[in-house]
């Protein structure tokens, strides 16, 4: 059977181990993070001696310890949500990714013969989708140009 000692006035329960030398700061603490079995020891000031503590007081204390492993589990329950919530969207942006691997760029042979124009300007493309099957010749895709450039006829 092990001695867990709680200090109210020194200890503390984010770093405390339970020991004389480095007790935890409260009894409900103490009983989430120690066995079962475990003796518990309390001291109230830094002059007093460790004593038992009271029916009242582990009874209370349990109830705390309780809490703690509600909340321990209810944060576990989160982090396993988020987990598979990630996993799915990533998932999901790797099938986009896929799919945008399959569209196909095509030039519409209707249209007069594209011209080089400087890259400041706008291109105009035609579009096919592969991935559903739907041809979107009548269709066309503005790229705009670069931040910053003005658009208007080329001067040359």
């Amino acid at each position: 059977m092990a001695t867990v000692y709680i200090d109210e006035l020194s200890g503390t329960d984010t770093t405390g181990l339970g020991t004389l030398e480095s007790p935890y700061q409260s009894l409900g603490h103490a009983i989430f993070a120690s066995p079962d079995d475990a003796k518990y020891l309390v001291r109230k000031d830094a002059g007093g001696e460790y004593a038992e503590p009271t029916q009242s007081s582990l009874k209370k204390a349990k109830k705390t310890a309780d809490g703690l492993e509600k909340k321990k589990k209810k944060t576990e329950e989160l982090k396993e949500r988020e987990l598979a919530k990630d996993t799915e969207e990533k998932e999901k942006r790797e099938k986009i990714l896929e799919g945008s691997k399959k569209i196909v760029l095509v030039e519409d042979g209707t249209l007069p013969q594209a011209k080089r124009v400087c890259s400041s300007y706008s291109l105009v493309l035609i579009v096919t989708d592969s991935r559903l099957g739907q041809d979107f010749s009548a269709s066309r895709v503005q790229i705009p140009a670069r931040q910053g450039v003005r658009l208007g006829p080329s001067s040359a």
